[in-house]
């Protein structure tokens, strides 16, 4: 049986697109999980959509972050 480490290199040998249907065909394989986010994880999220909709929060699309990320990573 191939390891985790083989499998993951055989799928970054795939193109973009054929990655992209092996996540898909991944994710759908999982099982269901009965996740449940504590009491103060979701009133932290309360707070921030709260500030976010009062304009308090600057958005940013994930193609910034991904920049700002690779920028990081880089040193720039």
């Amino acid at each position: 049986m191939a390891s985790v480490d083989d499998a993951f290199s055989y799928a970054q040998s795939l193109s973009a697109n054929e990655q992209h249907v092996l996540i898909e065909r991944l994710l759908e394989a999982l099982p269901p999980h009965d996740f449940k986010p504590s009491d103060s994880d979701l009133a932290e999220v309360q707070r921030r959509s709260a500030e976010f909709d009062a304009g308090r929060m600057e958005s940013f699309s994930w193609e910034e972050v991904q920049d700002s990320i690779k920028r990081k990573l880089s040193g720039q």
